[in-house]
């Protein structure tokens, strides 16, 4: 954890630093106006030669002179040259300026210039050039013309009157076989052309001297007879290390007709068994031959004896190396508990046949067997040894280290909680321990001490789940509350009751309160509509609903959702609403009629088997409390318990429904048959496709981000759909070409705007491979995906646009996305808007590398400020190069020089990269968010692997970007530190609890160095925890003594 003083001493150093580079970059600049005025004066004339100059080499007829005049109205100038004066009056001042000399001789020559204005003279230094129009000679040594040679070797010699060294090539057969060969003077140069072939054959040889004088020689003939070779006796392989039984392939260059023994041997010192002989004989070589001497370990060497047909013999040797190839893997396949048996098994690879496993205990104990079984009766590491031999003696050993934990026996009593009676057959499950009660309501599960997830299942009863922590042996009294009957039951008005006044209905609650109560009303037997407020209830009880219907004839039902979701619904009744004018006393007959008159609903077949579906689920919704871990996070990420209501309430409005259809007058009898069959459907599909288990497989986590070009085009692809979502495509230019041009500048507007809005947001995602279990009993391999977004203050009115790969999902439609989204492109591009999580299941797996290509953006419609933005400058005005011009540019030439001399590039540097690692600090935060997660849940080891991972990266950052992410890097240090703190207390109390005492006060002194690292606030707050573990270390050590 030093890291984090580390970056603290790197970050005061780069402040300092940026002070002292502003100084010196503040005297640069101060250097820089000086410079400027001192080249606002008024210059000096001067008249400066330009070429030849030092004794420069030049060929060619005439010759130009040339050299560079600044003296303002100049009237004449006068060449010198070997003491001749040629004078030239057409002059150009601050220009340069020529003489032309139509013929010099060969040899040296000296020159210079005078220049007048009338007034004043201005003499040019004194320059030399030599003078050589006489092309190199070139001599062919060999091979001479008409020569018979063996060897390919060309020799020549180049001389010059003047060149040191000269630039030459070869062609064979007027074919370039060597170029830019730099040949001395007068000396012999030799290349070679191993390749050429035998034959007749042509070569020749062109020089070109330091005065570009060039020479070519005649083309000279030759024939070319290499000497027959014979065949050297080599052995070789492709690979000089093979794995356990891998063949070997050897192959053998020898003369033709030879006969070659092979002897295979080990590589060792003293007497050695080597393998049977292998003997070669071929009448035409290379051969090859496969040795199958592989399936021992080690160093070998194959010798081999050539014997030619003429009886000479010669030797061959080549070594190789069998490397062991086994991987022996071992592991518990229970948890390791004191005293509880613990089955061990072990597994190997990579060596020849069948293996025998030796395991080694930590006393010394041996077993034998690819599984077998141990007992510790004390807590702590314990390190086991396995050794794997194959049929061939090789061997590999690997180490287990266990950890055995301390348990302790928790018994649990589940009892009702209304009438305190022991509950039989209740399932009572603790992390990945599960054990049903017995007729006493009891289960005893040995547990490993901490805090453990308990939770208790039992047909009829709610289920139970809470966190428990477990230090010792004991009994846990569970008290489960029964389960109600949901129902809703019509009480008044009767079915078909008449009546000439109705204020309200009543009906009868019992279940899961609160309920959320509706009524519904269908007049003349028509569509079934809303009848008034929702109510809330609360109790179990008689409630009503006002109800004052227009005269005539009504059916009404209830219907109440319960606090688990449920949706209940009493059987429809019919009432008969008379106007009190018209109303007329009832008969006798009709009266008994009314009186004796009962309503009863009798459940079908088809009732019973839909509430066993139904049933089915709401079990498949309770056993998602009993998820841990990996598997919740997994079925909270797919929004499993959703689905499964969701599923519920489907089944249970169709079945609602199908009893409904009897009492819609405005079908017909074929009409009402074809509503149940669609009601029906729906209910198989929603059994059939609502998933009701869920199989953890594996996760991951990670962030990925566009880079800078795949940005340009995602952008604007993401221009071109919104803009078809909008068919903004119409202008009001008349003329197309400025309406090309005008649109054109929008869209490059956009572009710059939407990338400046890319920052704004950060993205994660997860991703869980499951299986999912449906009612069949099958089970169907599934991909959750879940994005994590964070943005700044400038996303409002935005919306993420997701570009998902097809090798992820060939069209939207493939996404079962628990969120809504837009479609904008089938490929498939969708826009989410900007939610904090976006999740979607995939059929069957989809890997981490496709995944990893979905690219996010956010879009926002750029404001008309961001449209007008244009920037832009030139250093230098178009046109001549002036030479005000050459005096700006060594303006700008010093400017940069004193940046280099005064650290200003570092400054530059600076800013730059502060611009330009945006994207790196985007991710860096994802990082910093993700080693947080970590250690939220206590894994202190993930959460120190990213911390290494962001230092590195932080250290390339510039100074300033480094500025902005120290403070969270530096809590993010303190924090690990402030866990591995807390993490080695709980190891002292461990030991200090079972008495090792010793371990205890090794743990101590890491404990100390710890503590010297975390933050002031957290040594004063975790100060009296160092003081009270050193007292109890003194106490228990005092007590041993």
């Amino acid at each position: 954890m030093n890291h984090v003083n580390h970056i603290i001493t790197k970050k005061r150093n780069n402040r300092s630093l940026t002070k002292t580079k502003q100084a010196k970059l503040q005297a640069a600049l101060a250097v820089a106006a000086l410079t400027l005025l001192i080249t606002a004066l008024p210059t000096t004339a001067v008249v400066d030669l330009v070429k030849p100059i030092g004794g420069q080499l030049t060929s060619g007829n005439p010759h130009t002179l040339e050299y560079y005049l600044a003296l303002p109205e100049a009237t004449s100038c006068t060449l010198n040259l070997d003491g001749t004066p040629t004078t030239e009056t057409a002059l150009e001042n601050n220009a340069f300026n020529t003489f032309t000399v139509p013929d010099l001789a060969d040899g040296k020559h000296t020159w210079n210039v005078t220049c007048t204005n009338g007034t004043t003279q201005e003499h040019s230094t004194t320059e030399t050039f030599t003078t050589d129009n006489t092309p190199p000679t070139i001599e062919q040594n060999t091979p001479l013309n008409n020569a018979t040679v063996s060897a390919a070797n060309f020799t020549f010699t180049p001389a010059d009157n003047y060149s040191t060294t000269l630039i030459c090539e070869v062609r064979i057969d007027e074919t370039l076989r060597q170029k830019d060969i730099t040949a001395p003077n007068e000396k012999p140069y030799t290349t070679t052309f191993p390749t050429l072939q035998p034959g007749n054959h042509t070569w020749r040889v062109t020089c070109t001297d330091q005065a570009n004088n060039t020479a070519t020689t005649p083309p000279a003939s030759f024939m070319y007879t290499p000497p027959p070779q014979e065949k050297p006796f080599t052995l070789t392989i492709a690979k000089n290390v093979v794995d356990l039984g891998e063949p070997l392939l050897l192959t053998i260059t020898a003369p033709d007709a030879s006969t070659v023994t092979l002897d295979t041997c080990p590589d060792k010192t003293g007497f050695v068994q080597c393998y049977p002989t292998i003997t070669v004989q071929e009448q035409t070589y290379p051969a090859q031959e496969t040795i199958p001497y592989t399936k021992k370990e080690g160093a070998y060497f194959i010798e081999g004896l050539l014997t030619t047909p003429q009886g000479d013999t010669k030797l061959a040797t080549i070594t190789y190396t069998v490397q062991n190839t086994i991987t022996v893997t071992a592991r518990a396949k229970n948890d390791p508990r004191v005293n509880k048996q613990t089955n061990l098994e072990a597994e190997a690879t990579g060596g020849i046949g069948d293996y025998t496993f030796t395991w080694r205990f930590p006393d010394n104990t041996l077993k034998e067997g690819r599984e077998v079984q141990a007992t510790f009766t004390t807590p702590g590491y314990h390190n086991i040894t396995v050794n794997a031999t194959d049929e061939e003696g090789n061997s590999k050993t690997t180490t287990l280290s266990l950890n055995v934990v301390a348990t302790y026996d928790v018994t649990f009593i589940v009892k009702d909680k209304e009438t305190g009676q022991p509950i039989n057959d209740a399932t009572v499950s603790v992390d990945d321990q599960e054990q049903r009660t017995g007729t006493d309501g009891r289960a005893t599960l040995s547990l490993p001490s901490g805090l453990q997830d308990l939770g208790v299942l039992k047909d009829g009863y709610r289920y139970h789940s809470e966190e428990i922590l477990v230090d010792k042996s004991g009994t846990i009294t569970v008290e489960l509350e029964p389960r109600k009957e949901a129902r809703v039951t019509a009480l008044s008005p009767a079915q078909d009751e008449q009546t000439s006044q109705l204020e309200a209905v009543s009906f009868l609650a019992s279940g899961s309160f609160p309920m959320t109560c509706t009524l519904w009303a269908a007049p003349n037997g028509s569509a079934w509509l809303e009848a008034g407020a929702n109510i809330t209830i609360t109790n179990e009880g008689n409630h009503s609903l006002p109800f004052n219907p227009a005269p005539g004839t009504w059916q009404w039902k209830i219907e109440c959702t319960d606090a688990e979701g449920n949706l209940l619904t009493t059987a429809p009744r019919t009432v008969t609403l008379t106007a009190q004018e018209e109303e007329l006393p009832p008969t006798k007959q009709e009266t008994q009629t009314a009186s004796t008159k009962e309503y009863t609903l009798q459940p079908t077949t088809q009732d019973t088997e839909i509430s066993d579906k139904i049933f089915r689920f709401e079990q498949a919704l309770s056993s998602l409390h009993a998820l841990s871990g990996n598997a919740r996070q997994a079925a909270e990420a797919m929004n499993l318990e959703r689905r499964i209501k969701d599923a519920i309430k489907i089944m249970q409005r169709a079945k609602r429904d199908i009893n409904d259809i009897k009492y819609r007058r405005d079908l017909t009898p074929q009409e009402q048959e074809a509503k149940r069959a669609e009601f029906r459907d729906a209910i198989a599909r929603a059994y059939r496709e609502t998933p009701v288990q869920i199989k953890y497989i594996s996760s991951k986590k990670f962030s990925t981000y566009p880079k800078q070009e795949e940005l340009k085009e995602l952008v604007s692809k993401a221009i071109e759909l919104q803009e078809k979502q909008k068919n903004n495509y119409q202008s009001s230019y008349t003329n197309a070409d400025e309406e090309e041009q005008e649109t054109k500048r929008n869209l490059a507007a956009k572009q710059e705007a939407l990338l400046s809005h890319q920052q704004s947001f950060t993205f994660a995602t997860s991703l869980y491979h499951v299986e999912l279990g449906f009612t069949d009993g099958s089970f169907r391999t599934a991909t959750i995906v879940r994005h994590d977004f964070s943005y700044d203050n400038t996303t409002e009115e935005s919306t993420v646009l997701l570009f998902i790969p097809k090798s992820v999902a060939k069209s939207a439609q493939d996404l079962d996305a628990n969120e809504e989204f837009t479609t904008l492109q089938d490929d498939p591009v969708i826009a989410i808007g900007t939610p904090q999580t976006f999740s979607y299941l995939l059929d069957g797996t989809v890997e981490k590398d496709a995944i990893a290509d979905i690219k996010p953006i956010i879009y926002k419609e750029p404001t008309s400020t961001e449209l007008n933005k244009v920037t832009g400058f030139a250093l230098l005005p178009r046109g001549t190069l002036t030479p005000s011009g050459f005096l700006t540019l060594l303006i700008v030439a010093i400017l940069i020089y004193l940046f280099y001399i005064y650290n200003g590039f570092e400054l530059a540097k600076d800013a730059i990269g502060a611009v330009t690692k945006r994207g790196d600090v985007h991710y860096l935060r994802v990082l910093l968010n993700d080693a947080h997660d970590y250690l939220d849940s206590n894994d202190v080891q993930n959460a120190q692997a990213i911390y290494d991972e962001l230092q590195a990266k932080y250290a390339a950052l510039p100074p300033s970007v480094q500025d902005e992410l120290f403070s969270d890097l530096e809590t993010l240090g303190y924090a690990i530190n402030k866990a591995h703190f807390i993490a080695l207390t709980e190891v002292i109390r461990q030991n200090l609890k079972q008495g090792n005492v010793g371990e205890a006060e090794n743990v101590y002194k890491h404990l100390q160095g710890t503590f010297s690292l975390l933050s002031e606030e957290d040594r004063r707050a975790l100060y009296p925890t160092v003081v009270a573990l050193a007292k109890r270390i003194a106490q228990q050590t005092q007590s041993r003594t």
